[in-house]
């Protein structure tokens, strides 16, 4: 491959050779067993898959809990660069954060609304030097959806049968937003009966999924925002725009490709804000575990949650 090509052509031709045959049909495979809750052997298959990049791009797997999962660099072309430069050089750095998502009878989980747990999506996400200093890079965030094989009888064998690979401003541009969501928050102390709880007000972050999209769905697709990449990589074939119009007048629009062998027709179309979102306002309780027995209320169920504690009993 090129070592002046944009890192997340390259990553996405690695991948849907990765997980696809020529005819665009899923591969098999088998991952490690899981071990610590915050193990993650999907992303750690994905990393190691990234280095067949070429010697000289590196593929750096996060620690768990640390976003961006993985980071893909040209070292030689980064160090010593300055940092405005860095952060729109996407032949030299981008971030990556995977979102691998289970398929249900209906289609893709979590379609109305995905959790990117305490931190947003961006096109910029924030990393640091070995001298701790901050590095703001470009972001993708590559989603997948990850079915067993039902054709084999081994059970540990899966596929993965929908990848999109996308810009991280197709979900959101505002870096400060970004930011401001990721700061450090004090912890409030003195909770309990005795005083030694605390509560964490971390917030919860939930964003679209874009394999919601039909269009998506079943597919390996790259998203970007660039319109003339079949002209710098011909095996890539434009397939769609995508229009995201924000809540202002202000609208951005990204470009969507797939392997030009996948592609079956010429028609190319133009689609307008496509992923489902969340409808409900109100957030539903966490651990709500129901018994099969009936109890006397004086209040309906849905006011239930809200009894007034009698005077003098414990908080």
């Amino acid at each position: 491959m090129n070592n002046d090509q944009d890192l997340a052509v390259e990553a996405f031709l690695t991948l849907r050779e990765l997980f696809f045959d020529v005819n665009a049909i899923p591969h098999s495979f088998n991952l490690r067993d899981k071990g610590i809750t915050q193990d993650d052997p999907f992303d750690e298959y994905i990393a190691q898959s990234l280095k067949r990049i070429g010697p000289d791009v590196e593929c750096i797997k996060a620690s768990s809990l640390t976003t961006p999962d993985l980071v893909l660099m040209r070292p030689a072309l980064c160090q010593g660069e300055k940092q405005e430069v860095l952060r729109f050089a996407l032949d030299r750095i981008i971030g990556i954060e995977v979102k691998k998502l289970g398929v249900t009878k209906s289609g893709i989980a979590r379609a109305t609304g995905l959790d990117y747990n305490s931190t947003p999506p961006s096109d910029t996400v924030r990393v640091y030097d070995k001298t701790a200093r901050p590095l703001d890079i470009h972001a993708y965030y590559l989603f997948v959806s990850e079915e067993p094989d039902k054709t084999v009888l081994e059970k540990k064998q899966v596929q993965v049968t929908s990848l999109a690979l996308c810009d991280g401003g197709l979900l959101n541009d505002n870096f400060r937003f970004y930011l401001d969501t990721i700061k450090p928050r004090p912890m409030e102390r003195n909770k309990g009966s005795y005083g030694d709880g605390g509560i964490r007000r971390r917030p919860m972050v939930v964003f679209p999924n874009p394999l919601s999209f039909d269009a998506l769905f079943h597919h390996a697709t790259l998203i970007h925002t660039r319109p003339d990449l079949e002209s710098r990589c011909p095996n890539l074939k434009r397939i769609m725009t995508i229009q995201r119009k924000g809540a202002s007048a202000f609208a951005r629009t990204f470009y969507a490709y797939r392997l030009a062998t996948d592609v079956s027709q010429d028609q190319e179309f133009t689609v307008q804000d496509p992923f489902a979102t969340v409808q409900n306002e109100r957030q539903g309780m966490r651990g709500r575990l129901e018994l099969g027995i009936s109890i006397i209320t004086e209040l309906p169920p849905e006011q239930s949650d809200d009894i007034a504690l009698e005077p003098g009993e414990p908080t």
